[in-house]
């Protein structure tokens, strides 16, 4: 990714891209690289499942890897360095619960590629609400306070 163009310093653009991106022969993002050339992020990809990625991570951190059910669905992140969340499906809701038992309810609404969070309620009582609009954009949003 290139700047083209920098209204505050027209004349001096950047020699390097802002960012650069290597992909598998099978078009899967493999790694990110920074201006300065240094990779900051990696993935890896499942050979039995193309576009599955089944682990990724950021430079100097462990891998996060990921666990997946018969129909696709993520179940398990695996975090070996901190917190990690199990994901559990139904009709219309996920829960997510991390590694210290802490829960999460994702209730969804939709369905045709536009299924959106509607509802979230948060391990510590609170709820944040969405809107979307046809096409699945979000158009609205209240927090635990109404805001």
């Amino acid at each position: 990714v290139w700047l083209m163009h920098d209204p505050a310093y027209p004349e001096s653009l950047p020699g390097a891209p802002l960012a650069r991106y290597t992909y598998t022969e099978a078009g899967e993002l493999l790694a990110v690289y920074d201006r300065s050339n240094t990779q900051v992020r990696a993935f890896t990809y499942d050979p039995q499942h193309p576009g599955r990625m089944v682990g990724h991570r950021y430079a100097g951190r462990p891998e996060m890897r990921y666990r997946y059910d018969d129909a696709g669905r993520v179940v398990e992140q695996l975090n070996p360095a901190g917190l990690s969340y199990r994901y559990q499906y139904e009709q219309d809701r996920i829960t997510v619960t991390d590694s210290l038992n802490r829960r999460e309810v994702l209730h969804t609404e939709g369905g045709a590629g536009l299924k959106r969070v509607v509802k979230k309620e948060l391990a510590d009582g609170s709820v944040t609400h969405s809107g979307y609009d046809a096409a699945g954009r979000l158009t609205a949003q209240t927090d635990a306070a109404g805001r």
